[in-house]
């Protein structure tokens, strides 16, 4: 059990071919999960990945990706076992392309599956955003930013039914959610994408678990 509470337990979520396994491999500097180059999602459940960084032990929660028509349903359900199977959770990230600026009915299902699954008021605070694809010489990219895009945090507001979700379930409302900014693929390129996924560690291990109330792992 002492053991266990040195080791950094997270989960990632995110739309299919958002690049969640790709982000795995890359933040655990190794081929942990299967990539699908068909755009399909190539996790069928929630599974358990550890790897070791810095001298730290993560284990990562991978999960199915989220909007296909036939499986969400199915991936929803998943979700809902997460706290009963995976007790020691720190941190819950997002994937999603930086260009996305809407959150699909699917990404907002499951948000209120985990905000019901982990109904802490400060639920927010256990919450990493990660934007991928964002190549810092890439000319879109750079024009992206230059138009001053709405915040994850700016577009949550947006959503009147995840924010009356958030009020009659006692979760506070965030008046800051942490994001960051990488390309998976281009991590070994570019320092200033090395330096994020530095930094992406560095907030999950430095995290509290989300409970205090530690439950046996069966």
């Amino acid at each position: 059990m002492d053991n266990l509470l040195n080791e950094s337990y997270f989960v990632v979520l995110g739309l299919t071919g958002s690049g969640k396994s790709t982000f795995i491999n890359a933040l655990s500097n190794k081929s942990c999960c299967k990539v699908s180059n068909s755009g399909e999602s190539e996790t069928k459940k929630n599974q358990g990945v550890q790897f070791n960084r810095n001298n730290h032990t993560f284990i990562v929660v991978d999960t199915p990706g989220l909007g296909d028509s036939e499986d969400n349903n199915v991936v929803i359900n998943q979700l809902k076992t997460l706290l009963s199977k995976w007790p020691f959770l720190k941190k819950i990230i997002i994937i999603k392309s930086y260009t996305e600026i809407r959150l699909a009915k699917y990404l907002q299902e499951a948000l209120m599956v985990m905000m019901d699954a982990f109904p802490l008021q400060n639920f927010w605070d256990h919450v990493i955003v990660v934007n991928n694809r964002c190549v810092p010489t890439d000319e879109i990219y750079k024009e992206f930013l230059e138009e001053n895009p709405p915040s994850f945090l700016d577009i949550l507001k947006k959503y009147s039914n995840l924010i009356k979700y958030m009020k009659s379930n006692n979760i506070d409302i965030p008046n800051e959610i942490k994001e960051f900014y990488i390309d998976s693929k281009k991590k070994d390129k570019y320092e200033q994408i090395k330096k994020e996924f530095d930094n992406i560690a560095e907030n999950i291990k430095n995290s509290n678990m989300m409970f205090k109330t530690i439950k046996p792992l069966y």
